[in-house]
């Protein structure tokens, strides 16, 4: 059950509801405006996440044989009231939301209310109202997030040891200044997975390792051609305590974003 204030009269000065960002953009800030309001009532889709199972049928065999389980993509609505001052402004309004939501790649969507961690959303459609040329009408858009997970920015640590607080494993970015020497050999202690390069290496190149992307890059180029790819596995930090031992190079600092559902 929800309630609007009525934003049509007085002071421009009032509350928008529940804070937007779509794209580092603030939906509540663009659409308040000489043209009307924009008040956010009520969302959905920001709770618990539905599993897909894979399933076989055997013959012979009861029920069904599970292969695995994985999460479905997220969808997110926001229910928002619009309004427009005068019927021209009504239709400004809409320019402006279509404009604000266009987007053919998915981008960061906040809430207010949790405003330290974002979706990766791409807007699908909108609920229209009964009647579209109605001056103060009430619509619900919708969000599709294919990734459903939800995360922080860039966290830093310039240590070998992370404490992750994330529900969910990530992929770290770790940030090296090579020593002389013919290998590289980067642990993670925990999973006992580990990345090991086999070259000519000089004092004091840098290099970087992502492990989400997997790109190895030697001051700026390619390090993907020595690459032990028969015995080293990209690794994750788990939740608790992440250590790497380093052989080879320094390890200058780790980034890496918490995941959480």
């Amino acid at each position: 059950m929800y309630t609007f204030n009525d934003t049509t009269k007085g002071t421009p000065a009032f509350n928008s509801g529940l804070e937007v960002q779509f794209g580092g953009v603030s939906l509540n800030q663009e659409m308040n405006n000489e043209d009307g309001t924009f008040f956010v009532a009520n969302t959905t889709g920001r709770d618990v996440l539905d599993f897909h199972h894979e399933t076989a049928t055997i013959k012979g065999r009861d029920g069904q044989y599970l292969y695995g389980a994985t999460y479905k993509e997220r969808e997110i609505e926001i229910q928002v009231r619009l309004t427009g001052f005068t019927d021209l402004g009504m239709r400004r309004q809409y320019e402006r939301l279509n404009r604000l939501l266009f987007s053919r790649e998915a981008k960061k969507l906040v809430f207010g209310d949790d405003s330290e961690r974002y979706y990766k959303a791409i807007f699908l459609k909108v609920k229209k109202p009964e009647l579209e040329d109605a001056n103060d009408t009430v619509i619900k858009l919708h969000f599709i997030c294919y990734d459903p997970f939800k995360y922080t920015e860039f966290k830093t640590v310039a240590t070998n040891e992370v404490t992750y607080n994330g529900d969910f494993p990530t992929n770290p970015i770790l940030r090296l200044t090579t020593k002389a020497g013919s290998e590289i050999r980067i642990l993670h202690l925990e999973t006992q997975k580990y990345i090991r390069l086999k070259a000519t290496y000089v004092q004091g190149s840098s290099l970087i390792v992502n492990c989400e992307t997997r790109e190895i890059m030697l001051n700026n180029r390619n390090e993907l051609m020595n690459f032990d790819m028969v015995n080293s596995r990209y690794f994750k930090l788990q939740k608790g305590v992440n250590t790497f031992q380093v052989e080879g190079a320094f390890l200058n600092y780790i980034e890496y974003k918490e995941v959480f559902a």
